[in-house]
């Protein structure tokens, strides 16, 4: 009799246990829901050769939850927004957001253009050129596990084209040329 009540009390108390545990984690884990991209930034665009280029995003994820957040990893996918044509894809390896703060997530992606003649008429000839990222990052918490966080954000390719154009092509005596530069609609 006295092992069975043994046996029940420690059940009883491993139960409570449990039963507290998941109250601790429910309360520090209540702001999961709230984690969500601050802000981007484009840190770095340059043009590899004429059919690519490099892009290195920063991504500022908040995590307002008292615990850090283990994330399995970022997957994006980099389009041209007129014409949804895919420029890119990939992932962020697994790495994890702290607790009560802002992590900083870099994005080092190269991509190449579209080779479509409509893609490169719009380059020369849009006052914008919008790609778009967009992706999820994957919570890998025991008890939520792959519970994606998402984003996406536009990104003015044709502002860093012009850019990197003047810069490396005109000479400086030129001055401010404006671009776009008008082309026939028929091309």
């Amino acid at each position: 009799m006295k092992k069975i009540f043994i046996i029940l009390l420690v059940i009883l108390s491993l139960f409570i246990i449990l039963i507290v545990a998941i109250g601790i984690f429910a309360y520090y884990a209540k702001d999961l829901v709230n984690v969500k991209l601050e802000k981007t930034e484009i840190e770095e665009f340059k043009i590899i050769n004429s059919s690519s280029f490099s892009i290195k995003v920063n991504l500022y994820v908040n995590n307002p939850s008292k615990i850090a957040i283990p994330i399995k990893a970022v997957n994006y996918r980099l389009t041209l927004e007129d014409t949804n044509d895919q420029i890119g894809l990939g992932a962020v390896p697994k790495f994890t957001l702290k607790s009560s703060s802002t992590t900083k997530i870099t994005i080092n992606h190269e991509a190449t253009f579209p080779s479509t003649l409509k893609t490169s008429r719009d380059i020369l000839t849009k006052e914008n050129v919008f790609a778009v990222l967009d992706g999820k990052a994957i919570i890998d918490f025991p008890i939520i596990r792959n519970y994606p966080i998402p984003f996406s954000f536009k990104i003015d390719v044709k502002e860093y084209l012009v850019n990197l154009l003047k810069d490396q092509f005109l000479p400086k005596e030129l001055g401010d040329i404006n671009l776009p530069i008008p082309l026939p609609e028929n091309i």
